[in-house]
């Protein structure tokens, strides 16, 4: 709060705008840079001098540690399996550790195992090198093969619901136009029949649209699993074993979700199709 206070320019008589966003429940601060403040101070509210606001914030600067962020083959992946949240490293070297920030914000949670860092890293490498050699015994040409069936198939599928929105187009209007003659008539019994019917054509052709949706997120995805296993799972045994930081932070992001911690297991989490063609081979 004291800090808030000795960084905030109001003091100083800057007025300034856009140093806190809503975050659902919650304020978050915004980046510096991105403030809005006053070109000139207003004497009228200003209650320390420029100059010792200046000195106040150059001494915080100068006592602070920024650091640098140590960028882990894991960073960004861990989660705690009993609250949810990001389970981060802190420490150094040997005595580096993954703690909950749930639990360091909260205290509630179950989480206690504080993994060393370099020790999941030896885990979660571990499998994922099972998962690689898997590879091996899998017959990525059929798999291939398999995906561009289901692919034809939609498609034939898309032809035959597009065809059916058409008609269902072309009975909107119609009924349409009966509803107009219909209430330019008088013809109560008669408009309300045909809304009845119109009501239901349009939630006979909002279905049809859902199904051609759905088809089309199916074909989207089976498109980009047949890429993936194209371009990326031949090299991937090759490369990651002695790959640099980068690159098997690349491989990893292929293929892992999420790996959540808990205090008797470490679960990771595989990205489909990945793990259903790894997890169907027969070792």
């Amino acid at each position: 709060m004291i800090l808030d206070i000795v960084r905030n320019p109001i003091f100083k008589g800057y007025v300034s705008f856009g140093k806190v966003r809503r975050d659902r429940v919650c304020y978050k601060k915004n980046k510096k840079d991105t403030w809005v403040i006053a070109d000139k101070a207003n004497p009228d509210i200003q209650i320390v001098s420029e100059k010792l606001w200046q000195k106040a914030n150059n001494l915080i600067d100068s006592r602070s540690r920024k650091g640098n962020k140590l960028l882990r083959l894991l960073s960004g992946y861990t989660r705690c399996g009993y609250c949810g949240n990001y389970i981060v490293p802190k420490g150094k070297d040997k005595y580096c550790y993954m703690l909950c920030k749930g639990k360091q914000k909260t205290g509630h949670c179950e989480y206690n195992k504080n993994y060393k860092v370099d020790i999941l890293e030896k885990i979660v490498v571990g499998e994922v090198k099972k998962y690689l050699d898997t590879y091996k015994k899998v017959d990525l040409k059929k798999e291939i093969a398999k995906r561009v069936k289901r692919v034809k198939r939609r498609d034939e599928k898309i032809r035959f619901i597009k065809q059916k929105i058409n008609i269902s187009n072309n009975r909107l209007v119609e009924l349409k136009s009966e509803i107009v003659s219909a209430l330019m008539s008088g013809d109560i019994e008669k408009n309300q029949k045909t809304n009845e019917e119109f009501n239901k054509e349009i939630n006979y052709l909002k279905e049809l649209e859902e199904k051609l949706s759905k088809l089309n997120n199916e074909i989207l995805q089976n498109t980009m699993e047949i890429e993936s296993l194209k371009t990326y799972i031949p090299t991937w045994s090759k490369e990651f074993e002695h790959a640099s930081l980068t690159v098997q932070r690349q491989i990893l992001d292929k293929l892992i979700d999420k790996v959540y911690l808990y205090n008797d297991k470490v679960e990771i989490r595989t990205k489909y199709p990945i793990s259903t063609i790894i997890m169907g081979a027969k070792i």
